[in-house]
């Protein structure tokens, strides 16, 4: 009967007569308590037959009589008290809001209520106990991480883990391992020191853990809880309400969107964000610079699994912009995101994990046990197009299959390793040569006795020219190495001391009498490195071949960046300087006198400048552009005398190595200090001191361990040695940049089980 009613009543106001109505009403309907819009709603004007329903926001458009005075609306819907709204003539113009009251409505022993936000969150806690196992669980589940900086995404960390939760102390906790991973080969794994664990705080970031933030009863003081449209997932209505923050709090809370299903009031999604709009969140000012967090913000959705609901997705992004404090100048605005699918659940689970992290462990560095099973395995699995796979899939937050770590007879590498040192490190090397992390050649010593020397890839890749284990590579920053044992060879020689200032040699340089040639070495100068003082390829020196004075002059002579010896920042400034007091003391140029103190000496047979190459096997350099990788393109490499871009081979670098350790070269006093710790290197976590970094928390070794990497366009190269074990490990690649710290530290590990 109410449907035809209504029908009828539509009917009426279409076919009136509209002559004598020409005033336009507009407004919206909405719920008294919490300001939700109510549709349905009808709408006459008093006295009259003209009238209207509201739409499904709320609102809603009726013209009214043009001579009367003050017009009377009456609104009336099922569950709310009828209501008679009077409207002066003069603000018929003013779009109005109108409020109803909740109440009563009896048919037929049957109540009828509208549930307000806050009815909706009281019956969700009432049902917690229903909907939730209260008991531990055991999950299995996908992680991945992804790092954006202005745009430019990276994928960062993939793995498989274990995730228990149990009550400890009437609350809910949990205790998470990592079964299997893997890390991209972006630049910036090596550089973060995590001091707390992402995928620990993607878990934590869970509201039903601790019923926190917006859900907690003690903070609905906090909101203005609002009621929205409601909506369907999979078929059931699902309650939709807004949790607005106020800014009153004293620490900073969440705004929130949240989802609860009609039937049983169990949250199953919600999304939740922190804008710092209000500065709850402080600024961290660094040197020149301020890390300013934007906004925090993340999702979690459940899925029922036989009687209770599970966790199905997570997500934790945390966003920051990085501030130039002269310029106020936006350098960068970075974002990570954190996600996790789960894909199994096992609710009668208690016994404790076995390999369960802390809570500040690092899967980025940590040693789990399952590294060695997985590489102690005769042969090795690449990763596979399964991988792919598994990231698209995440990204469309789909169900992913947990199997894209497992081995697979149908993927495995054709290469036939022994089971024994050689044919693991051999093995590893394959796997991340076959996964596009590793295109070059390695050379292993142990008890400075070569374990393994071999080249893997191409060294044109258009011409599919096999690389060879005496192919030629551009080793980038090794270089400075060679200067800075020249410097010390002076020193020796009483040429030069390390206490001299610049201008003691170099008079007419903008800093002569304030830096010494001890800060040059240590990057302690405060000079701003050149190379990143414009786009790389826009840069003069990049396409223009130069005299290092005009280098000096024109990309090493701006305003410090800090006080001298203050701090460390690396600079090429630092040895492009260097450099030229090695040309003024010797009167020659820096590759005259690199033939004569290190390249004839040490008998380096393939060691030349790059203007200057005698074989006829040198590699190619490649960057990686769209996916695709393309040839570095021509640039002036002879720019970068004592800093960079000499060529040589794994072989050569060897006999370097071992003529340092054996003070062939040095004396034993300059050669240690080459090795001793001046200042904290933040890129590496580590001690450094001359062109040596000295390892702190990045290798898993009880024995002092030193490395050092360069790097050159299309060229990257690692040389980290272990004195006391005469273990040597380089590492030239002709691909780009490579996860030169994992690699390394796979080898490191192998070489010495082999010890043990």
């Amino acid at each position: 009967m109410k449907l035809t009613r209504v029908v009828f009543l539509m009917m009426v106001f279409i076919f009136i007569n509209t002559n004598s109505y020409g005033q336009i009403i507009q407004g919206i309907i909405q719920n008294k308590i919490d300001s939700i819009p109510i549709s349905f709603a009808n709408i006459l004007v008093e006295g009259t037959q003209r009238g209207t329903i509201s739409n499904q926001e709320g609102g809603f458009e009726i013209k009214a009589p043009n001579d009367e005075r003050t017009i009377t609306l009456v609104i009336s819907v099922l569950g709310y008290k009828t209501l008679h709204y009077k409207i002066e003539n003069n603000k018929l113009n003013n779009f109005i809001i109108i409020r109803l009251e909740e109440s009563y409505e009896e048919l037929n022993e049957v109540v009828v209520k509208y549930l307000s936000a806050n009815e909706i969150l009281t019956n969700f806690r009432t049902n917690y106990t229903k909907n939730y196992n209260q008991n531990a669980s055991f999950s299995k589940a996908f992680y991945h991480s992804t790092f954006s900086e202005n745009g430019e995404i990276k994928h960062m960390v993939d793995a498989t883990v274990n995730l228990r939760e149990f009550t400890k102390k009437k609350q809910r906790a949990f205790e998470v391992e990592v079964t299997q991973y893997r890390k991209s080969n972006d630049y910036r794994i090596e550089r973060w020191n995590e001091k707390n664990n992402y995928l620990y705080d993607l878990i934590e970031s869970d509201p039903l853990l601790e019923l926190d933030g917006f859900l907690d009863k003690k903070n609905q003081k906090y909101y203005q809880i609002k009621r929205l449209k409601n909506t369907t997932i999979n078929n059931e209505v699902v309650y939709v309400l807004l949790f607005e923050w106020l800014g009153t709090s004293k620490k900073a809370l969440y705004d929130a969107k949240v989802y609860i299903n009609s039937e049983d009031y169990a949250l199953i999604k919600a999304e939740y964000q922190f804008l710092n709009d209000y500065g709850k969140i402080k600024n961290q000012r660094l040197d020149d610079r301020t890390y300013f967090i934007p906004f925090i913000s993340g999702s979690i959705q459940y899925q029922k699994t036989g009687n209770y609901y599970s966790q199905k997705y997570l997500s934790f992004n945390n966003g920051w912009n990085i501030i130039n404090n002269v310029t106020n100048d936006t350098l960068s605005r970075d974002v990570l995101k954190d996600e996790m699918i789960f894909t199994e659940l096992n609710q009668n689970y208690n016994e404790a994990l076995e390999n369960a992290m802390n809570k500040w462990g690092d899967i980025y560095k940590k040693p789990f046990p399952y590294n060695a099973e997985y590489w102690n395995n005769q042969v090795k699995i690449p990763p596979t197009q399964l991988m792919k796979k598994a990231i698209s899939d995440l990204e469309k937050h789909q169900k992913i299959e947990v199997q894209y770590f497992n081995n697979s007879a149908t993927n495995m590498l054709t290469d036939k390793f022994e089971n024994s040192t050689k044919g693991r490190i051999d093995s590893i090397l394959s796997v991340y040569h076959h996964a596009n992390l590793f295109n070059g050649v390695a050379l292993i010593t142990d008890n400075n006795k070569v374990l393994l020397h071999k080249a893997y890839g191409y060294s044109d890749l258009e011409n599919q020219i096999d690389l060879d284990t005496i192919t030629v590579f551009d080793i980038g920053s090794i270089t400075k190495q060679f200067t800075t044992a020249i410097v010390l060879k002076l020193r020796e020689e009483g040429k030069l001391k390390l206490k001299d200032t610049i201008g003691k040699y170099l008079p007419n340089y903008r800093y002569a009498s304030n830096i010494t040639i001890h800060e040059l070495l240590a990057h302690r100068s405060g000079i701003p490195t050149f190379d990143y003082q414009e786009k790389l390829t826009n840069s003069k020196w990049f396409h223009s071949k130069m005299r290092i004075g005009e280098m000096i002059t024109e990309f090493a002579s701006g305003d410090l960046e800090f006080k001298p010896n203050s701090m460390m920042e690396y600079s090429n400034s630092n040895y492009l300087i260097l450099t030229a007091i090695i040309e003024e003391i010797e009167e020659k140029s820096y590759y005259e006198v690199l033939e004569e103190r290190i390249i004839s000496p040490l008998k380096l047979e393939s060691t030349y400048p790059p203007n200057q190459i005698k074989s006829d096997k040198v590699a190619v350099g490649y960057i990686l552009n769209n996916n695709e990788y393309q040839q570095e393109p021509k640039w002036q490499k002879g720019n970068m005398k004592g800093m960079g871009c000499v060529y040589s081979t794994a072989n050569d670098l060897l006999t370097w190595l071992q003529a340092l350790n054996a003070n062939k070269l040095l004396n034993e006093e300059n050669n240690n200090l080459m090795k001793s710790p001046i200042s904290y290197y933040e890129y590496y976590d580590s001690d450094f001191g001359y062109s040596w970094a000295i390892n702190k928390t990045l290798f898993n070794t009880e024995f002092p361990t030193y490395f050092y990497g360069g790097t050159s366009l299309g060229f990257f190269s690692m040389m980290t040695i272990i004195p006391d074990k005469g273990i040597n490990i380089i590492l030239i690649n002709n691909k780009g940049k490579f996860p030169r710290i994992e690699l390394t530290n796979e080898i490191v590990k192998e070489v010495l089980n082999r010890n043990q």
